[in-house]
């Protein structure tokens, strides 16, 4: 005699729109076939909206730059896709794909995923941090200043000494003196700053892993305007390389520079339009800023 297998499946609940069941609760068939209707109208489009993006995503990342350019301009006007295929499409999205959308003014931010998580959010261990990134780039390239800010900030890392200062950086860019060690962050992305606007060192401070390290710091200080337009004067000379675009990508600042163009600080939308376009392969004038 053969035995008849019961398989047990977990529950499963499908949400129904309130017009539906209180169609069914009323006995109305009109009312209800009417809502089943709209709703079955709505999934379909909403299934359309996401199968059109899918579409769109993959001719975006094509060979092609003239389908590229177009899906990109689609992709990016596409305003009515739920919050969840937002997400999909945006682990989907490659690099180059993100920067265009960056620069689109229409894009929404759902196409960009949030930063990972850095190791520590630990204040004095941010400073640590920075500081052994600090040493290390200053030991490369020595300038004076700073080293110079090193031995004031942290005297019980390096031996005091009588350091000269460049005349000229004394008058354009004095330091901000340390009077606590709430400051001392932003002074040591006050002092990076420095460092590669002056020596051109962004090279090492990318395989330092100073892009995540910024973006940890940055979600420290987001609300701090001057700190924000520091970081992004470091990040548009890593920018200047678009060979660095993958590490960009990865650490989240595609999405943080979307955020800044449309900033009413003028310096900072301005900083961050030019490290798009550096990004940004497809750029119709291939100029680097």
């Amino acid at each position: 005699v053969g035995q008849v297998r019961i398989i047990r499946h977990g529950v499963k609940y499908i949400h129904i729109d309130e017009t539906i069941t209180k169609g069914l609760r009323l006995g109305n068939q009109g009312y209800l076939e009417h809502h089943v209707g709209r709703w079955r109208l709505s999934s379909g489009l909403q299934r359309f909206r996401y199968r059109l993006a899918q579409r769109l995503l993959h001719l975006a990342q094509t060979e092609d730059w003239q389908w590229r350019t177009v899906a990109v301009h689609h992709l990016a006007r596409l305003h009515h896709l739920s919050e969840a295929d937002r997400i999909q499409l945006a682990q989907a999205c490659d690099c180059h794909t993100a920067v265009g959308l960056a620069r689109s003014r229409e894009t929404r931010d759902g196409f960009f995923l949030p930063p990972p998580l850095y190791k520590t959010t630990d204040n004095e261990e941010l400073v640590t941090e920075i500081r052994d990134i600090l040493y290390k780039l200053n030991k490369s390239s020595g300038h004076l200043c700073v080293k110079y800010f090193l031995s004031k900030a942290f005297p019980e890392y390096e031996k005091q000494s009588n350091y000269l200062m460049d005349a000229e950086v004394m008058l354009t860019e004095p330091w901000t003196i340390l009077t606590s060690q709430d400051n001392l962050l932003p002074l040591c992305v006050q002092a990076l700053d420095h460092h590669i606007s002056t020596l051109c060192n962004e090279t090492y401070l990318v395989e330092l892993g100073g892009l995540p390290l910024l973006m940890s710091i940055y979600q420290q200080y987001k609300n701090n305007s001057s700190v924000c337009k520091m970081i992004c004067r470091i990040l548009a000379r890593i920018c200047s390389h678009q060979e660095f675009l993958p590490q960009v990508f990865s650490s989240g600042w595609i999405g943080v520079l979307a955020m800044w163009l449309e900033s009413e600080d003028q310096h900072l939308s301005l900083l961050a339009g030019q490290s798009l376009a550096n990004l940004d392969r497809d750029d119709m004038t291939q100029a680097h800023y």
